[in-house]
């Protein structure tokens, strides 16, 4: 017979055997994701991972942020351009709540900040961008050790080149390149 003492440490295995998973299909749904960007083939796995991840609490509101990107990648990869409007129209609704659910998390921010400075000027979200990048700017310093080092090195570099920066937060960003050597 099982004692308390040996069914705790059960439940915690179980406990970080679940969270690996999580984070094992977290660095996977990634994956596709990126892959997704240029091959509409990866979009349905990405969808599917992220669909489960939804349901962790942890990955809620990044999970619901990438399902609105992955939607938004199926406007790009849509033939009629009513259904490219119509799709990126849901995603960027979608990846709003996802923010709404998680406003902090840098990597959600992220995908819905890069999403919106992509987009072509008609669906007026470039200051959407501009806002996201800043608040994720904001949160790194704090933060940066909760992250994948290589997406964090990924979002500072991506943001380094593309978006225009005060001088506090090139400071902030050029701290942050020098921590990460």
């Amino acid at each position: 017979m099982l004692s308390l003492k040996h069914i705790y440490i059960l439940l915690i295995f179980c406990g970080i055997s679940v969270k690996n998973s999580m984070s094992t299909d977290l660095v996977k749904g990634r994956d596709l994701f990126y892959k997704s960007i240029e091959d509409k083939r990866y979009l349905m796995q990405g969808l599917l991972i992220f669909e489960s991840l939804k349901n962790n609490p942890d990955f809620e509101g990044r999970a619901v942020t990438y399902i609105g990107a992955l939607t938004a990648l199926k406007g790009k990869h849509a033939f009629w351009p009513m259904h490219k409007y119509q799709y990126t129209q849901k995603g960027l609704a979608i990846m709003d709540e996802g923010i709404e659910k998680s406003p902090d998390d840098i990597e959600a921010l992220f995908i819905h900040g890069m999403t919106c400075f992509y987009l072509p000027f008609f669906f007026h979200r470039s200051q959407d961008a501009q806002e996201k990048f800043k608040k994720i700017i904001t949160l790194l310093p704090d933060h940066v050790h909760n992250y994948d080092p290589e997406l964090v090195k990924n979002v500072i570099q991506f943001i380094k080149e593309n978006i225009q920066l005060d001088e506090e937060s090139r400071k902030i960003i050029k701290e942050l390149i020098n921590n990460e050597k």
